[in-house]
């Protein structure tokens, strides 16, 4: 099973008019994760830019211009995803919001670059740790004030250290999904209890 865990930040919140100019990748392959990736990049549409947006992501629109094109980054995201292609299995997208998100945003990137490719790498269905948690949470009876990747790690002891980069984001996604794996899967003898 290979899950293409990533996190994007954006100009925006409009997949169709905002872009992507950070894209932070984990690729895992059966559990394991084999290759790391980050790229940066220019927006297609500098006037589109949010001022809300790039304030979160801490990058102003000067610092964006000097970035990569975003057809030279969207060549070595090919290139990535070509290195762990296969021919009988695509990647599943995983992240935090991703559904609702993050692959609007990715398929949005691969139709600008002038791509149809995403549905030839990637399942429909992805891998969200966000509904993880809530089916968990709903199961437990538990609730928390809010649901932002930030506030769901500081309750479970996941450490996230650069809140709104890619890079931090996803790793702390993964992590997050493993501890709620671990706690749910388990084998049947484990005398390991869940702790919400």
């Amino acid at each position: 099973m290979k899950i293409f865990w990533f996190d994007t930040e954006t100009t925006g919140l409009d997949p169709a008019k905002n872009d992507i100019w950070q894209l932070a990748a984990e690729m895992d392959v059966n559990g394991q994760i084999v290759e790391k990736f980050e790229i940066r990049m220019q927006p297609r549409s500098i006037a589109n830019c949010s001022d809300a947006a790039l304030k979160v992501g801490g990058i102003t629109r000067e610092e964006l211009m000097q970035l990569p094109e975003p057809q030279e980054a969207f060549l070595k995201l090919e290139a990535f995803l070509g290195r762990h292609e296969s021919k009988t299995e695509k990647f599943y997208p995983g992240g935090y919001k991703v559904a609702d998100f993050d692959a609007p945003f990715l398929q949005q990137f691969f139709a600008k670059a002038g791509s149809r490719n995403y549905p030839f790498w990637f399942y429909w269905y992805p891998v969200d740790v966000y509904y993880l948690v809530l089916a968990a949470h709903a199961a437990a009876g538990v609730m928390l004030p809010k649901y932002k990747l930030v506030d769901v790690c500081a309750h479970y002891g996941v450490a996230l250290t650069g809140a709104h980069d890619a890079r931090y984001d996803i790793e702390a996604t993964r992590k997050l999904f493993c501890l709620l794996r671990d706690l749910y899967f388990r084998p049947q003898n484990s005398t390991r209890s869940i702790i919400f």
